[in-house]
C-alpha cells in the first residue's frame, strides 16, 4: 500500500485552478486525472498575461488533499 504522503497507485480525479494576479481563473484550470500521483499540465504564458504573482491550487477530489503554490510571471 501507499505510505502516508506518498503516491497512490491509481488514477485519481484532481481539480487544478490557476489564478492570475487579479484573482481571475486562467487556462489550464479544470478537472484532470492524476495517474499514480502524477499530473503533467503545460502552461505557456501569453504576451498579454498580467505580470505578478499567479497562484496554482490543486485538490485531489477523492480524498480532499490539496496544495497551493505561487509563481511569478515577469
Amino acid at each position: 500500500g501507499a505510505r502516508r504522503g506518498g503516491a497512490i497507485p491509481a488514477v485519481l480525479p484532481v481539480e487544478l485552478i490557476l489564478t492570475d494576479p487579479q484573482g481571475g481563473r486562467a487556462e489550464p484550470s479544470g478537472y484532470y486525472a492524476a495517474k499514480d500521483g502524477v499530473l503533467n499540465v503545460r502552461f505557456e504564458s501569453a504576451p498579454n498575461d498580467a505580470p505578478g504573482e499567479w497562484t496554482l491550487s490543486v485538490r485531489e477530489l477523492a480524498g480532499g488533499a490539496s496544495a497551493q503554490r505561487t509563481l511569478r510571471l515577469r
